[in-house]
């Protein structure tokens, strides 16, 4: 039987200042090969567990755990060998072009382990994200959605074990979200990543990955196969909104918002 790498997370708090986001979080292991959705609702600690995850915030007390290995032990460029972060709002363009900044991230805390990056794998990947076209063009004359695709491009290219995204369709049109979230699936499937993407599209949750954990308040709500934590119930408690979670007429669930909570949490 093959060995599936899995990143737990245990009794996590963490936050800013002298004020916790994340209060004690677990969450059951998390295992190679699937994409985890994180949802909850604006300020429920979705976007500082991510940095939590990568060691961009310090924490407070419990623990991250990648396939028996203590990551509270390493520094942030040791942990970027194993993981790499992709925040909602990318860092100011510098004036370099695509074809060059993917080769950059190729070799920034580049893990031993991972295979040798070629200008040939650049190619590819550009084409299979549908910006190869960008390639010669400036990161500094890209549109927001554009930036994101090459952001996710700089993310891959570095092979990393644990890949964390921040939102990262919120600036793409709908052709293009599909097309992330199937080449998402790909990649983490043929090479056993450990993908958790936040994402704020239910429907999105529900048919393009293979397991959500819903956080409240800093804290689990619930967690397992997508259809099973987007429930009315937790559409209720956690969104404040009255829903269905219905199929369509070809089987794919859906969520369907009736009303909001008159007295929401």
């Amino acid at each position: 039987m093959t060995h599936r790498a899995t990143l737990n997370i245990h009794q996590l708090s963490a936050g800013y200042g002298r004020e916790d986001v994340l209060h004690a979080l677990s969450i059951p292991a998390l295992a190679a090969g699937e994409v985890t959705a994180l949802l909850g609702p604006n300020g429920s600690g979705k976007s500082t567990l991510l940095k939590a995850l990568a060691g961009l915030v310090r924490t407070r007390g419990g623990g991250v755990v990648l396939d028996g290995q203590d990551l509270s032990r390493l520094g942030v460029g040791e942990r970027a060998q194993h993981m790499v972060y992709l925040p909602q709002s990318l860092p100011a363009a510098v004036h370099l072009r695509v074809f060059e900044s993917v080769l950059v991230a190729a070799n920034a805390s580049r893990n031993t382990l991972a295979p040798t990056v070629g200008l040939d794998d650049i190619d590819r990947l550009l084409d299979r994200l549908g910006i190869a076209h960008l390639a010669l063009h400036y990161l500094d004359a890209l549109s927001g959605g554009q930036k994101q695709l090459v952001g996710l491009a700089q993310a891959l290219i570095r092979h990393p074990r644990v890949l964390l995204l921040d939102e990262p369709l919120s600036a793409l049109d709908l052709n293009y979200q599909f097309h992330v979230m199937r080449l998402l699936k790909q990649e983490t499937q043929e090479h056993g990543l450990i993908s958790i993407i936040v994402l704020h599209d239910l429907n999105v949750a529900l048919q393009h990955t293979d397991r959500a954990v819903m956080i409240e308040h800093g804290r689990l709500h619930a967690q397992g196969a997508p259809a099973d934590v987007i429930t009315p119930a937790t559409l209720a408690a956690v969104y404040g909104v009255q829903a269905r979670v219905e199929a369509c007429s070809r089987g794919l669930r859906q969520v369907q918002i009736d009303a909001l909570d008159e007295h929401p949490r």
